[in-house]
């Protein structure tokens, strides 16, 4: 049996996370013996993460805030397993990792076509760029060096630029308006991730809490990421560029706007803050104190008699949205109950859905993928309100809008799932 005192800490940490010890447990039985076991324990105790995790195969965090605060210690960079939020009657995976590197995020693993997937989102990568990496992807994997050579523009370090922002992006959205309890459940069987896509868990969630302080900085001038920026009547004309002026006349949002030019929202909303405090556009909703000039409103296109379902349990949401689009010509249908919602919807065949997340009995998050099951329903508009505009679209939706509704987002919304 080897003494505690001619190993270092950090090799007892990397042999049991790494599997060349045996499990160190509470009862002191392992290779390091029941009394060098109480030192180490005891040299760890001002990290209760790494207490947690070395020595529970389950860990139970009230709130991601937690979560957040063990990341910013460096007390969860170590473990090797699933944390999920628990619903109560249900779980919802949030990511996994080994040795605290990232492995998936919700129901998504993160390989190559993760990969991709990111490349496509947030680079200018041609067709052919993605085909000459995707021919040299193990070895980009594996991080053999050269490898990217057969990448043209896209190196490397591009390329885990693209994926880091798109993992923090997805975790931030994923993460959003979550209270539940957050689950750890050990899994030693995990693989490690190739070098490539070796992502420390902590540093994502460091950069998660980061952006929602730079999301909260910019509150004052963008109400959402789902606002549709409207022009400034009064704004002088020369002012914005011919670029921005077909943005503004389509009428995108600014996650829209940020998918057309291949950049990160949070970006692409700090650009707008300074329009914004330039007096040069301005969102529905926005305080009056942000800017005193009229906004030119875009005129509302009628519907053409579009059938649309609100699925709220609140009798009154029903009546606004009612009031909101049958004005416009739209035939809408209210129900209460989610379980009469899975009954009735395949025989209504709306033509958009309308469905508030939080829900008693079964959820939004439910009731959604239990929908896109359905042949009839599995192609149809599913437009997902929440208080939590941030939140993520791995949830089977089409697309989200925050609640208290504002009009404006909802007509544009509505018309623009239903061309």
């Amino acid at each position: 049996m080897q003494e505690y005192t001619n190993i270092s800490l950090e090799k007892i940490i990397s042999d049991r996370f790494y599997g060349k010890a045996e499990e160190i447990d509470l009862n002191g039985q392992g290779k390091y013996g029941q009394g060098n076991l109480i030192r180490v324990v005891s040299l760890l105790s001002s990290h209760a993460g790494f207490v947690m995790v070395i020595a529970r195969a389950e860990l139970t965090l009230s709130s991601s805030e937690e979560l957040f605060s063990a990341a910013q210690k460096s007390d969860l960079s170590l473990g090797t397993g699933h944390w999920e939020y628990d619903l109560g009657g249900s779980r919802v995976p949030l990511f996994r990792v080994a040795a605290g590197q990232l492995l998936s995020l919700g129901h998504h693993a993160l390989d190559w076509d993760c990969v991709l997937r990111y490349l496509v989102r947030y680079t200018r990568a041609t067709r052919d760029e993605l085909r000459g990496i995707t021919a040299h992807r193990e070895d980009l994997l594996s991080g053999l060096s050269g490898a990217d050579r057969g990448a043209a523009k896209l190196s490397s370090q591009a390329i885990r630029e693209a994926t880091k922002l798109g993992l923090v992006v997805d975790l931030e959205q994923l993460m959003a308006g979550r209270k539940d309890k957050l689950c750890f459940h050990q899994d030693r069987s995990l693989p490690h991730p190739p070098k490539l896509l070796a992502f420390s868990m902590v540093e994502i969630l460091s950069e998660v809490k980061k952006r929602r302080r730079e999301w909260a900085s910019l509150r004052s001038w963008i109400p959402s990421p789902e606002g549709v920026p409207i022009r400034v009547s009064s704004s002088n004309g020369g002012a914005i560029s011919a670029s921005l002026s077909t943005v503004l006349d389509k009428g995108c949002s600014l996650t829209e706007i940020a998918r057309l030019t291949r950049r990160d929202v949070l970006s692409v909303a700090k650009t707008f803050a300074r329009l914004v405090h330039q007096n040069v556009v301005t969102f529905p909703g926005l305080a009056a104190s942000s800017t005193s000039a009229t906004v030119a409103q875009p005129e509302a296109r009628p519907l053409k008699s579009p059938t649309i379902v609100c699925v709220d349990d609140s009798p009154a949401v029903g009546k606004e949205i009612s009031r909101l689009l049958a004005s416009q010509g739209a035939h809408v249908i209210s129900i209460t109950e989610p379980l009469k919602a899975m009954k009735e919807l395949p025989t209504i065949k709306p033509d958009l859905i309308l469905m508030d997340l939080n829900m008693p009995g079964i959820n939004g998050l439910k009731l959604c993928k239990m929908l896109r099951r359905h042949p009839v329903l599995s192609q149809t508009p599913i437009i997902l309100a929440t208080a939590y505009p941030n939140i993520g679209l791995d949830l089977e939706g089409t697309d989200v809008i925050r609640k208290p509704f504002q009009k404006q987002e909802v007509y544009q919304k509505v018309l623009h799932h239903l061309r």
